[in-house]
């Protein structure tokens, strides 16, 4: 009896053994294959996006993220939306004007601010971007009409400069080399739980011959960590994102991406990329839309401390919570707004304005 339940524990050991490495070499293999945009950008720069269609529906017509971005000759910025662009991405119309924003028309905007203008500069990611949603349901429009309907006075402009991917860092990074010259009367930030991060493309490649990791293992530890009820140790601040999408790296963990964009991540380079948006903004109001609740590894008193940290800087903290109702999502599986989501956020922050009586034209 004693030998035969050896011989089966053992016979289990080896499965699972075995199991864990072809599923080690798998995944090994999907790393491999992996063409991280770093080295792909400058590729990226000489694609052509598909003509749009009627409906954006069509497989020939949609443009992918290479299709729509470019290396950014700003130092901060890495990478940029390509100018002048008319095509579809991720279901919806993809139109950029000449300065590289994405916008209802080719036409950029005026500078200097015309006379009776009144301008909101959108800081962002593909939430301020608003990716899978047309233009004029996007937050930013939204927002624009809500803002105009107050006013018969002013001409109320939001430029949407949201780019996918962007981090906070990269946003301060924006408002300082090309945000300002747009002279805004209010700067509005839309936060999301990866904006601690960096955005994908910018990783370093993985190393799938380096015997120093477990994929498997890499991919399982948060998943236990949320099961056992603890903050799991990669990434502490991790959304509840696919694992591709899982970019945050923590200060222990910043060997993962180059020396030189070490500087934006973490709860430090979330500060330090508020206080530079600050200094640049010099008296503009500056609102922060942000609901650190979802960002796992702040505790509640880390998340009181960010609010209290950015009052002081004279950055306005507007509490939104992320969505969580999947009605409010393009799509079950993505959290991304739809356009309703996206008009109940313009809805939100208007009331905020009001409250505080802040960027009202």
């Amino acid at each position: 009896m004693q030998r035969d339940l050896a011989r089966r524990a053992l016979a289990t050991a080896i499965g699972t053994l075995a199991a864990f490495l072809m599923l080690e070499v798998a995944m090994r293999v999907v790393v491999a294959a992996d063409p991280l945009p770093t080295t792909a950008l400058g590729k990226a720069a000489q694609l052509n996006p598909p003509n749009p269609g009627k409906d954006c529906s069509a497989p020939d017509e949609t443009a992918t993220l290479a299709h729509i971005l470019r290396p950014s000759s700003t130092p901060g910025l890495v990478y940029e939306l390509k100018p002048n662009v008319l095509t579809c991405y991720r279901g919806a119309r993809h139109q950029t004007n000449l300065d590289g924003q994405r916008a209802r028309s080719f036409e950029p905007f005026a500078r200097p601010k015309p006379a009776g203008v009144f301008r909101v500069l959108l800081l962002g990611d593909s939430y301020a971007y608003a990716q899978s949603v047309d233009y004029e349901a996007s937050f930013g429009a939204e927002l624009e009409r809500r803002l105009g309907a107050r006013t018969a006075s002013a001409k109320v402009e939001v430029i949407n400069t949201g780019v996918p991917g962007y981090n906070t860092a990269q946003e301060a990074t924006y408002l300082a080399a090309r945000g300002m010259a747009y002279q805004p009367d209010c700067i509005v930030i839309l936060f999301v739980t990866n904006d601690l991060g960096l955005p994908y493309l910018m990783l370093e490649p993985r190393n799938p011959l380096s015997l120093r990791r477990s994929y498997v293992l890499e991919t399982l530890a948060p998943l236990w960590a949320r099961f056992a009820g603890e903050i799991p140790v990669i990434p502490p601040g991790m959304t509840q994102a696919a694992a591709r999408e899982s970019n945050f790296v923590a200060e222990d963990e910043l060997e993962r991406i180059p020396g030189q964009y070490r500087y934006m991540v973490g709860v430090e380079g979330y500060r330090r990329a508020l206080r530079a948006i600050a200094e640049t903004a010099k008296g503009i109001p500056v609102i922060d839309v942000a609901d650190y609740a979802d960002v796992l590894g702040l505790r509640p008193a880390d998340r009181v401390a960010l609010a209290k940290f950015q009052e002081e800087l004279g950055i306005h903290h507007a509490f939104v919570p992320i969505f969580r109702d999947k009605s409010l999502w393009i799509a079950e599986d993505d959290m991304h707004p739809n356009a309703k989501g996206h008009a109940l956020l313009a809805e939100r922050v208007l009331y905020f304005m009001e409250e505080r009586k802040l960027c009202l034209p």
